[in-house]
């Protein structure tokens, strides 16, 4: 399933492109006992912009609770969710200054 939303680029001839990204979704038969199936949807998030990121969280949500309307669901890949605590101080703040340029 494609995802919407990406960061676009600009590149030297004029033209632009968008970094595409998609879910896989497939339905795993279980142990009996745990269920007749279960959903997993894999997926890679965008990797530079929190907005765009967000678009493709809200976007896949929506599209897991179609797909897997009626099975509990798991949702894996590299969401690219990160936060302070993962950077050191001074790359923190070199992170802040790239971000202010935008």
């Amino acid at each position: 399933v494609h995802v919407e939303g990406g960061t676009i680029f600009n590149l030297p001839d004029g033209s632009s492109k968008r970094i595409s990204r998609g879910i896989l979704c497939v339905r795993i038969k279980v142990p009996p006992e745990l269920g007749p199936e279960l959903g997993v949807a894999v997926t890679h998030l965008d990797h530079i912009c929190d907005e765009q990121r967000l678009v493709q969280a809200n976007h896949i949500i929506e599209q897991l609770a179609t797909v897997f309307s009626d099975l509990p669901h798991l949702l894996v890949g590299d969401l690219n969710a990160t936060g302070r605590d993962d950077y050191t101080e001074a790359q923190w703040t070199t992170l802040q200054a790239k971000h202010k340029e935008r």
